[in-house]
């Protein structure tokens, strides 16, 4: 070993100090000397293939193979991975090697922290929601950039939205609400300002790293991101029959999650040729690689769970002809109470769209009568809520709407609607064992509606109240919900 060698390990030792309180001898004789130096590159060695063999001295959790699996049943154990693909997964633990059949998986987690966002989202066909650094559109391919991976290539017609800023608590809900309503075009979100977005729709012909390419009238023009919230593509509403059906086709049952913050709906998950990272499969069998050392987990059985299909706990109409607001003195009619809660509870519907059971969840509403609202359980893993509301199409008059969501009795969102709007949200719920939705009458207008209810109710009966009802903006829907985990 040579003396610059030497030196250098003094002047790094030195300032750790870490030579003179454990030897307790002067550091340049130390160093210099025959067998520590000897000792010393020994170390530097065994140090070396530790570090390639993956098994430091402080455990395995700086490796990128060590998992925890959660299995259909609840159970976790840890262990290395040792192979993952459609099958399932083998997983080496001190008993040896366990292999699990894919529907014996809920969940496979990876040791490894989050990274810092970037502000750039773009949402495909099948569920996937990538954040990119860069998107480039050209002719009919997509080339994006996955935050601190390869790039990827899609066709254009798998992409549903690319959102270029991250949202607020007032930008979101319209934003949200403009993914999910019906349109034949697309839609160029402009952000006025902090607080509102303005569209425009046309069809989106390109984007390069400065600007979205749009035609609309006829006429094309540049929009300079700098301006733009997004775009929003006219495959992306649930609403659409095509999007529907492209939805079915591209079913995904492995939600692949990385360090980012990336989620791709995979198709199937195996590991690549040089076993340090995974190479899935997305909609339209695009193949993507990521490398162990930034992979969150992977989710089986999709992770994703229609509104429409989860539990309810309670459903009810709140006005004050319904027998849980009457005056106290007067004896609730109980069969008139079923009457009313049978005609004006919230009820979930299949959209007269649907043309099979595959797409029931994403064509399933809540029809919702003001004042109403309805209960679901969450069911065990699932981290977050995404839904939309609107007006009935069968409303012609626009009285202004709260709409709230509640979470384990507390309440977590609130908006009105006061014309034909959309609007949704994306909403994390932790650990949360219930979630509320709610329609009611907006203070300016409560007392005048609920006035007009009874008297609907005494004068002209049911029928005509709910008439009534609907066509003063009372009757709403919530639409393209669903828990994710």
């Amino acid at each position: 070993m040579s003396p610059e060698f030497g030196n250098s390990l003094s002047h790094v030792f030195r300032s750790s100090g870490i030579v003179e309180q454990r030897v307790g001898a002067p550091v340049g004789d130390r160093l210099h000397s025959g067998w520590p130096i000897r000792l010393i590159a020994g170390l530097c060695l065994v140090g070396t293939f530790a570090m390639v063999w993956g098994q430091p001295a402080n455990g395995w959790a700086e490796s990128p193979t060590l998992v925890t699996v959660v299995t259909a049943g609840g159970d976790e154990v840890q262990g290395t991975l040792i192979e993952i693909g459609q099958d399932g997964a083998t997983v080496n633990m001190d008993s040896g090697d366990v292999q699990f059949q894919a529907d014996e998986l809920s969940l496979i987690r990876f040791a490894h922290p989050a990274k810092q966002p970037v502000p750039t989202v773009v949402k495909l066909m099948g569920g996937s929601v990538i954040w990119v650094t860069s998107v480039t559109w050209t002719g009919d391919q997509v080339t994006l950039a996955p935050a601190r991976q390869a790039r990827l290539v899609v066709p254009a017609t798998d992409v549903l939205s690319i959102r270029f800023r991250s949202g607020n608590q007032a930008t979101d809900p319209v934003w949200l609400g403009w993914e999910n309503e019906p349109r034949r075009g697309d839609r160029l979100a402009v952000r006025r300002n902090e607080q509102a977005l303005d569209s425009i729709d046309g069809t989106v012909i390109g984007v390069t790293p400065r600007s979205v390419e749009f035609q609309m009238g006829g006429n094309t023009i540049e929009a300079p991101l700098a301006k733009l919230e997004g775009v929003i593509l006219s495959g992306s509403s649930s609403g659409n029959g095509q999007s529907g059906n492209n939805a079915a086709k591209s079913k995904s049952s492995i939600r692949v999650v990385d360090t980012s913050g990336s989620t791709f709906a995979a198709q199937s998950v195996s590991l690549a040729a040089a076993d340090d990272s995974v190479e899935i499969v997305i909609s339209g069998s695009v193949k993507h690689t990521v490398s162990l050392s930034q992979l969150s987990s992977i989710e089986y059985a999709g992770g994703v769970l229609a509104l429409a299909d989860a539990e309810i706990a309670d459903s009810k109409f709140m006005g004050e002809f319904a027998g849980s607001a009457s005056v106290s003195s007067r004896p609730v009619d109980q069969k008139r109470e079923k009457r009313i809660q049978a005609w004006f509870a919230p009820v979930s519907t299949e959209s007269a769209t649907s043309e099979s059971a595959d797409l029931k969840s994403s064509d399933s509403r809540i029809q919702m009568n003001t004042p109403g609202e309805i209960s679901f359980r969450v069911p065990d893993d699932y981290q977050r809520l995404v839904v939309s509301v609107r007006r009935s199409e069968q409303v012609d008059e626009f009285l202004p709407v709260d709409v709230e969501v509640w979470v384990d009795g507390q309440r977590k969102w609130n908006a009105t609607l006061s014309d034909r709007q959309t609007l949704g949200l994306d909403l994390a719920l932790a650990d949360a064992r219930r979630v509320t939705l709610k329609a009611l009458p907006s203070q300016g207008s409560a007392s005048g509606a609920t006035a007009d209810s009874k008297r609907n109710a005494s004068d002209r009966g049911l029928n005509e109240s709910l008439d009534a009802a609907v066509g003063l903006g009372g009757k709403l829907e919530w639409f393209s919900g669903r828990f994710l985990k």
